[in-house]
């Protein structure tokens, strides 16, 4: 049989290179996003990468820190023309699949962002 192809992120490793430390903050920053709590977070590092809870603690520390830094370096400006971007395209993919109120929504958002709307009621 031929080798085993090396984890991504050193699954089982006492110690980690670069890569796999940079995958595992990745993949770190990846639940964030997706909204899991912090203890889902810490018992899917310990059980995909085979860490102590304390070390899964770090990466996400780790991963916390790098979020804010892609936010310190984004201007207003950059942040609001992504975010209409964003939603142009989850309003014209809600059209598509006949999903109106979402179409609705990301408009809605659109401009809240343009503070072209009245106050909310």
């Amino acid at each position: 049989m031929g080798a085993e192809k090396p984890d991504k992120y050193g699954k089982n490793h006492k110690r980690v290179n670069k890569d796999q430390k940079n995958a595992r903050i990745e993949r770190m920053i990846e639940w964030i996003s997706l909204c899991k709590p912090t203890g889902d977070m810490l018992r899917l590092a310990t059980a995909e990468w085979g860490v102590e809870t304390r070390q899964a603690e770090t990466y996400l520390k780790y991963a916390r820190a790098r979020i804010r830094e892609r936010w310190n370096n984004q201007g207003r400006k950059d942040f609001v023309a992504s975010a209409l971007e964003k939603m142009e395209r989850v309003a014209e993919l809600s059209i598509k699949t006949n999903q109106h109120s979402n179409a609705i929504g990301a408009v809605n958002l659109q401009a809240k962002l343009l503070q072209i709307t009245t106050r909310d009621n």
